[in-house]
């Protein structure tokens, strides 16, 4: 029974060469050199050569790729069976894992090639041969790719574009160079590979990052231990290149999301001292400044690039202090210019306080809950009784009601008076008892003050200068309509 079930699975369906090429095509043909490159690269080698060479008259490029890996190719099968189970896929320190690189570039060519110690194997129009021609050591692709010379200065171009080549490569006789990173640093990251069954499993893994200037007219990439997998964006200063394999689909031109966001929150950590103000503000460094694995540094560099090291927070509860603190030149961050994470973040570390906290009206607002320490009536003096009295009375002739007033001993209440809930309490430290014992022109003017918060509690607003104008009319009326009224209270111009 067994034997019967045993039906070979290439049996089971074919693949249309032409067909797989045009789909891979989209990607650009030049791109499948970094196929035979990672292959070659992915081997025990110390020198690997690309050849490159158009042919003349037509859209054609013959390729040559040769390594120096004493063993050579682990199994020529590999090089014409899709997908079939590799050891590399085990090795979250290789770069394949899908087995498809060098079948991709067969779909390519014309004709082809694979020769290695264990034999050579060819790919004509009438078919594939193999024969038992070996190499001392190494492995050599050799094959006919249908090119434009567009594609093969694409192809030219981005393989001197690569920042880090792991061994010595050399493109049509000339040594890539090894650029020196700008950092390199351990990060926790999301890699593959395959369990007992061959099945490929995602799982975090300590690497090595390195990061890279990018040259003029470079688009920042990500690599994988040096080979290209997706492009990074434009707001990123610089290419990264992960030292493992990384979680790619089977395009292997896109990471998942979770991975990208760890990354960026990896690379925002130790670049923050390099960060400029477009890099701070980047969707990537937002990105991280919404991770509570940000750090205080990189939370404190990034918000200082953005806002400036004088920023605080708009603050709703009292509008005043915004307008103080823009005053005093601190940047007054509104709500929406970071996002919700982005502000917890921020927030809860002390990275960005309330306009309230920092730059804090001078008013002080009387409310049920206020701590006050009162000073009982009975230790009042004739001249606090009098002032009482007094406000009692204007407030009245001005608010259209009569004020609760008070007085209080408040060490901790910078203000002189305060207002609030249809009362008034005067501030006995801050005042002092000689105050009391003379109404003038100076009581009117803490009075009128004091009334104003009746309509605003800013007083940098238009609502409260115009109180304060609205009451001293008013005032004017009271003394002409009732000039009496002033020195039955004891008032003394």
């Amino acid at each position: 029974m067994a034997s019967a079930n045993a039906t070979k699975s290439a049996d089971w369906f074919a693949v249309d060469k032409d067909g797989l090429s045009q789909i891979l095509n989209r990607r650009g043909v030049h791109v499948l050199i970094l196929e035979l490159l990672q292959n070659a690269w992915d081997q025990d080698v110390t020198r690997v050569d690309v050849i490159l060479k158009p042919v003349p008259g037509r859209p054609l490029v013959e390729v040559r790729v040769e390594d120096d890996d004493p063993n050579g190719f682990e199994n020529l099968r590999d090089s014409f069976t899709l997908f079939r189970e590799t050891s590399k896929r085990r090795s979250p320190n290789k770069r394949g894992r899908f087995n498809f690189g060098e079948k991709a570039v067969l779909c390519c060519c014309t004709e082809a090639s694979v020769s290695s110690t264990t034999g050579t194997v060819r790919f004509t129009e009438e078919g594939r041969t193999r024969s038992r021609k070996r190499t001392a050591a190494g492995s050599v692709f050799e094959g006919t790719m249908r090119m434009t010379r567009e594609a093969y200065t694409a192809a030219e171009a981005i393989l001197h574009s690569l920042p880090a080549p792991p061994v010595d490569t050399y493109v049509n006789g000339v040594l890539l160079e090894r650029r020196d990173p700008l950092a390199s640093f351990e990060a926790r990251l999301l890699t593959e590979s395959a369990n007992d069954e061959g099945q490929l499993n995602r799982y975090e893994r300590n690497t090595t990052v390195q990061v890279y200037e990018c040259l003029e007219d470079e688009e920042p990439q990500l690599f994988e231990m040096g080979i290209p997998v997706v492009g990074l964006g434009e707001d990123y200063p610089w290419h990264v290149d992960v030292q493992q394999r990384c979680p790619v689909n089977m395009d292997r031109d896109n990471v998942p999301p979770s991975f990208l966001r760890s990354l960026n929150v990896y690379l925002t950590n130790e670049m923050h001292t390099r960060l400029d103000e477009d890099a701070a503000a980047s969707t990537w460094a937002t990105d991280a400044l919404e991770d509570e694995r940000c750090s205080p540094e990189a939370t404190e560099a990034i918000l200082t690039k953005r806002f400036g090291e004088k920023r605080v927070a708009y603050d709703p509860s009292d509008p005043e202090a915004n307008k103080i603190a823009a005053s005093k030149g601190y940047t007054v961050v509104a709500g929406g210019s970071l996002s919700r994470a982005a502000w917890q973040q921020s927030k809860s570390g002390g990275f960005i306080k309330p306009a309230g906290q920092v730059t804090p009206s001078p008013k002080v607002l009387l409310s049920p809950d206020a701590p006050c320490d009162a000073v009982p009536m009975g230790k009042w003096s004739e001249g606090m009784r009098r002032v009482v009295e007094y406000a009692e009375a204007l407030g009245e002739r001005l608010l259209g009601f009569v004020p609760d007033v008070g007085i209080v001993s408040n060490k901790g209440i910078g203000a002189s008076a305060f207002y609030g809930d249809r009362s008034l309490r005067f501030n006995l430290v801050r005042l002092g008892r000689r105050w009391f014992e003379r109404i003038d022109r100076g009581t009117n003017r803490l009075l009128l003050h004091e009334f104003a918060h009746e309509f605003s509690s800013d007083h940098l607003s238009s609502a409260f200068h115009d109180a304060i104008a609205k009451l001293g009319a008013k005032l004017a009326e009271v003394a002409l309509e009732d000039p009496d009224f002033f020195t039955r209270h004891g008032y003394q111009a």
